[in-house]
């Protein structure tokens, strides 16, 4: 997304709209010419494996949900800002599992948050209590990557997790899901790499899935024989992990890798 500014859209009342594997990035929004926030909601708005950075508005840098009904899952929000609720404004219905909320000003959230579990925060303002989650009255920091919103691989820029994140391996593969009735298992980050990394059964909170293998020599090849040993063949691990196919597999450990 670069440092384009833009304004991504309106959900008006009673509509439905899905966002998926998406960054959005150093937009601006005036309630003077809009309603405010990066994405104004007043209807049944679900967004997963996507990023919000360096947005602001007068309400909700990241989003501002007037109304209706928001479900978020496994998202970061960091250093967006407003006048109230830097990274989410709430009016209406929220629910966010398995999302990081961040360095955002005045703070990262306003209005009741519900808290579906495993999410991090790095203040109070979000109200995080259920199982796996956290504030910062837990001393919590996400470790974002101090380089920013970059290329880690696939088509959209992502906020990279380091090494020793309390993110990482924090989500049991149960919990793997988004907030579907029933729910779906989530596979992949928002770059289309393994989530969980290969061989592992946990998963990161946040858009972005840490790859314990990524950078290191033959990683495809490891990667592919740490599934076999879990799943004792390549075709189970596709079956196991809720890939359409073992090439769609593939694919994402080849995203995981590098390519």
């Amino acid at each position: 997304m670069g440092a384009s500014r833009f304004r991504c859209c309106r959900v008006a009342s009673g509509a439905t709209l899905t966002l998926n594997n998406l960054t959005i990035a150093h937009s601006y929004s005036s309630s003077s010419v809009s309603n405010g926030g990066t994405i104004f909601n007043q209807g049944t708005l679900t967004v997963s494996t996507s990023t919000f950075s360096g947005n602001s508005s007068d309400a909700g840098g990241g989003i501002d949900h007037n109304s209706g009904t928001l479900t978020i899952t496994n998202c970061t929000f960091s250093d967006d800002s407003a006048l109230v609720g830097g990274g989410i404004d709430n009016g209406g219905s929220v629910s966010l599992k398995n999302t990081i909320m961040a360095d955002s000003s005045p703070s990262n959230c306003a209005g009741t948050i519900a808290d579906d579990g495993y999410n991090i925060s790095d203040d109070t303002t979000c109200g995080f209590a259920k199982t796996g989650s956290a504030n910062n009255g837990d001393d919590v920091d996400p470790l974002l990557s101090s380089e920013g919103l970059v290329n880690n691989g696939g088509p959209t820029e992502t906020l990279a997790l380091t090494q020793g994140s309390p993110a990482i391996d924090a989500i049991p593969l149960a919990d793997c899901t988004d907030q579907a009735s029933p729910p779906n298992r989530i596979i992949t980050d928002q770059r289309g790499a393994l989530r969980p990394a290969a061989g592992e059964v946990q998963c990161d909170i946040g858009a972005y899935e840490f790859q314990d293998l990524a950078g290191q020599p033959l990683c495809r090849i490891k990667s592919i024989l740490a599934l076999v040993r879990q799943f004792g063949s390549i075709e189970a691990a596709a079956s196991a992990l809720g890939f359409p196919s073992v090439t769609a597999l593939v694919n994402a450990i080849l995203t995981s890798c590098g390519r």
